[in-house]
């Protein structure tokens, strides 16, 4: 028999027929932890209602398999109370919305380059006066950061010194790291209707498409898919699929770079969860974090609405050794903030410490009391028991 996923109208849009034939002695376990899920989702709710957002979503990924220990999305629904239910309550806009993620895309290009050797972290890039022309258009960041290494183009989040990379990358260089992340491509997760993003042939790449693709506009991916991407960062450069199934085992993952450009980029990732970096709010006691901040324009009629914003940030942690990847992302935030480092950020500072500390996993930096953050003092209240083109950040 065929099993089908139709749309209203009765259109066929997914074949959910295979299975795996039942085997006694081997159970099912589902991967995902009720503890982590309930702080991801209060966390999440409490950034769309905060920053009067249209949803949002979050993925927390266990970096060591791949398994999903938490998908959480807002606005979401009482499946015992469904009088009220409207489509958008029960969309997984995690696996079902593909966006243009802004510069979380940064990290993945500039480490496309650094495994082809067309760049090292001590490459200077010339950024002044911090608009340039590349191929007709004008690409420009927040600041005039002048001349900067690589870990302040991901600290600061350069558009220029990103587009001075791509135009020397080999396009089939850049096809490969986001194919062999899984861009472009249906995820392979025991769950229906996942989005496969949106990826153009390399045919079809015009040289303008190639760099704002680096930064993170003219490609579209789900939160679920960021997540993924950023494994590569987390287990000395390998990538493997997610599931949402419980593993006895590690797998053995695809190579996509070497352990040492991943340690790298570690390096800088951490920089941005530091003072002076976009996300801040993102470091949290007790451990160590790094990240990427994304903040892109909403395409409207065939243009950008400079007035809609969609917030993102992924993280891991600890970042020397991860054991979390965390991607967040939040649609339209409406009350006065709508940088990621503002909007997505914090909802990873308050769940990070606390899935860490359920996981068992114990602290690698001195904790000082009185600077425990906000955000997370009242994300471990609620969890106690009985209760773009311009602008990179």
């Amino acid at each position: 028999m065929r099993k089908v996923v139709k749309d209203r109208l009765g259109n066929v849009i997914e074949d959910v027929s295979g299975g795996v034939p039942p085997v006694d002695g081997q159970d099912v376990r589902l991967s995902v932890d009720s503890k982590i899920q309930y702080i991801t989702y209060q966390a999440l709710k409490q950034a769309v209602e905060d920053n009067k957002a249209k949803n949002g979503s979050a993925v927390v990924l266990d970096a060591r398999t791949g398994e999903v220990l938490a998908m959480a999305n807002y606005p979401s629904f009482d499946p015992n109370s469904r009088k009220r239910m409207t489509e958008s309550d029960i969309r997984n806009y995690a696996l079902t919305d593909a966006y243009e993620p802004g510069s979380v895309m940064k990290p993945l290009t500039l480490s496309a380059a650094l495994q082809a050797g067309i760049i090292t972290p001590t490459t200077v890039f010339h950024t002044a006066p911090g608009c340039q022309q590349f191929y007709g258009a004008n690409i420009c960041d927040d600041d005039n950061n002048g001349d900067i290494e690589l870990p302040q183009v991901i600290q600061y989040s350069s558009n220029v010194a990103t587009s001075q990379v791509v135009s020397k990358m080999p396009a089939q260089v850049q096809w490969d790291m986001y194919t062999a992340l899984g861009l472009g491509q249906k995820p392979q997760i025991e769950f229906p209707g996942a989005s496969s993003g949106l990826m153009r042939p390399m045919k079809r790449w015009r040289p303008i498409d190639r760099l704002t693709m680096g930064f993170g506009y003219g490609i579209g991916v789900s939160t679920l898919q960021l997540a993924h991407a950023y494994l590569i960062f987390a287990d000395r450069g390998r990538i493997f699929p997610v599931t949402l199934v419980k593993r006895d085992e590690a797998p053995q993952g695809v190579q996509v770079v070497s352990p040492s450009v991943a340690s790298e980029m570690r390096g800088m990732l951490a920089l941005v969860t530091q003072q002076g970096g976009t996300a801040p709010a993102a470091a949290v006691p007790g451990f160590s974090t790094g990240g990427k901040t994304g903040t892109a324009w909403i395409a409207r009629d065939g243009h950008y609405d400079k007035k809609l914003f969609r917030a993102q940030f992924v993280g891991l942690a600890p970042i020397n050794h991860p054991v979390l990847v965390m991607a967040v992302s939040v649609d339209q935030p409406t009350a006065g903030k709508h940088f990621g480092g503002q909007v997505s950020a914090p909802v990873f500072g308050a769940v990070v410490p606390q899935a860490l500390r359920i996981l068992g996993v114990q602290p690698d930096l001195p904790v000082k009391p009185d600077l425990v953050p906000a955000q997370t003092a009242q994300a471990l209240r609620v969890s106690a028991p009985g209760h773009d083109a311009k602008g990179g950040a």
